[in-house]
């Protein structure tokens, strides 16, 4: 079995911005680099894929079907990919410990505790499933 190279993360994350932008010139002020530099990013990239991404008009640029699939798949990592690296969401949180039976938990209170936990960010909750008392 042989290994798989890596992907070109760069090239990945200046294409996502060339094409959500659909302008290697706004692509590289929001990444701090030339519009040379997006270019030969995205130009590996297609080159890594064996597709063309963009279709390069005069002072302009427009996504290729290939291009627009990739881009929305794109735009969906990096958004879950920022969401895991965000300082806040490492940060230690106060744990709260529910104990409930499994009837209730299941039922009623697993449907309601992801709009808690959006709502309230700082608290963890911990939840215990049991029909017995359980000791905190």
């Amino acid at each position: 079995m042989t290994a798989r190279p890596n992907p070109p993360l760069i090239a990945a994350r200046s294409f996502e911005a060339a094409a959500r932008h659909k302008s290697f010139l706004k692509a590289a002020n929001e990444l701090n680099v030339t519009p040379t530099a997006i270019s030969h990013q995205v130009k590996r990239l297609e080159e890594y894929l064996g597709l063309a991404l963009f279709v390069r008009l005069n002072r302009a640029v427009e996504l290729t079907d290939a291009g627009t699939t990739l881009a929305l798949k794109l735009r969906d990592i990096f958004a879950r990919l920022d969401q895991a690296l965000d300082p806040e969401v490492h940060r230690a949180r106060a744990v709260i410990n529910i104990s409930a039976m499994p009837s209730l938990a299941g039922k009623w209170l697993a449907a309601r505790l992801p709009a808690f936990e959006a709502r309230h960010p700082q608290w963890a909750v911990r939840l215990d499933v049991e029909d017995g008392l359980v000791d905190f």
